[in-house]
């Protein structure tokens, strides 16, 4: 009997299925034969065969799970002109995909099958299914030392060994960086891999979540909302601004390197901020940064942000009565402090650089910020 066009069609689709998880299933063996870490591997294949199963029919539990977590309707239309804050909201949902898999009933199902059509050994397989119980959730901070990565949790302090490939692009964001990052962390037989990690430097509210004493269940799920809600106002303040530039707060991190030189640590700073690239007296402006360090060695840490620092130097190279203008002009901010600082405790560095001074207008040939004169 000849099949109708109906039936034909379903079973080409369902061809097409098995063709794809048989391509997804052969790059997953090519990826383990390059002896990358397996559960490295793993963690991204099993996402992805997620969302090929799920994407183009979600059931209506992973929908409902996902919709408490999304952005509203008019953010979402908002967020497409914004490219990072896109890829931001693509790996959180990537994450709250991962957490319907680990928490609920028919993701831990689904999890389950998943793992079973995954090319592992028999360890390899309980190692993975014991991710639903196991599974750790926070906000953390990344920390080299001795060459290998650790997360240190925000909310309780303990510190993870996480393993990232050598040269990886997140290694050079955190070498220079030092975010603060929402991830999952799943353990393995040799400390943690990661799910996918959204950075949260940017945010100014990171106690109001990690002070919050909620049981475990419940506090990750302020977490997500807690994300979301940030990145809403982000998304929503960048909108406000007339020349269509996003607004989000410069950030980056006062943390000196491991044996870094006081003279390279200087010149990292001061590439943060384009500024500097051509200004004429760089060298003398670099000599009075390394003063600084040497000076206040403890003020240059991890959750430091280092832009105060510079606009005040911005200002200490600008011929003006700095007495009689950072208060009315600066107030209490961050760099007020910087200058109040430098100026009680380096007064003969700062006697010293009277002849390198520019005058404020010349600072916006550098750059479209204006400095506050």
């Amino acid at each position: 009997m000849k099949k109708s066009k109906k039936e034909k069609k379903k079973l080409l689709a369902k061809q097409h299925a098995s063709d794809h998880l048989a391509s997804l299933k052969q790059e997953i063996s090519t990826m383990l034969s390059f002896n990358l870490n397996p559960y490295m591997v793993f963690a991204l294949y099993i996402m992805e065969r997620f969302e090929y199963t799920h994407v183009e029919k979600m059931k209506p539990d992973v929908t409902q799970f996902m919709d408490n977590y999304y952005l509203d309707f008019p953010d979402l239309d908002k967020i497409m002109d914004h490219i990072e804050l896109r890829e931001a909201f693509n790996s959180y949902l990537q994450i709250v995909q991962y957490y319907y898999l680990l928490t609920t009933t028919s993701g831990k199902e689904e999890f389950e099958k998943i793992v079973e059509w995954l090319p592992t050994e028999n360890k390899q397989r309980q190692t993975l299914l014991s991710w639903p119980d196991n599974y750790i959730i926070s906000l953390f901070h990344p920390i080299i030392s001795e060459g290998t990565l650790y997360f240190q949790d925000l909310k309780d302090q303990n510190n993870y060994d996480v393993y990232v490939e050598d040269g990886s692009e997140l290694m050079d964001i955190i070498q220079e960086k030092q975010p603060t990052f929402l991830s999952l962390l799943f353990p393995t037989e040799n400390g943690y891999t990661i799910s996918p990690l959204v950075e949260c430097q940017h945010f100014d509210n990171l106690k109001d979540i990690l002070d919050n004493d909620l049981p475990k269940t419940k506090w990750e799920s302020e977490l997500f909302l807690w994300y979301r809600d940030n990145l809403s106002y982000i998304l929503n303040s960048a909108t406000l601004d007339p020349f269509g530039e996003d607004l989000l707060p410069e950030f980056y991190s006062a943390e000196r390197f491991a044996n870094e030189s006081d003279t390279d640590f200087a010149d990292r700073l001061l590439d943060q901020d384009p500024m500097f690239e051509n200004f004429p007296y760089v060298l003398e402006l670099k000599q009075l940064l390394v003063k600084v360090i040497q000076t206040f060695p403890q003020l240059f840490i991890a959750r430091a942000n280092v832009f105060p620092l510079l606009d005040a130097l911005k200002v200490l190279f600008s011929d003006i009565e700095i007495e009689s203008k950072i208060d009315e002009y600066l107030g209490d901010s961050l760099s007020h402090f910087w200058i109040l600082l430098i100026l009680e405790y380096l007064p003969e560095e700062v006697k010293m650089i009277e002849e390198f001074k520019v005058d404020p207008d010349d600072w916006t040939d550098y750059d479209d910020l204006d400095l506050p004169f």
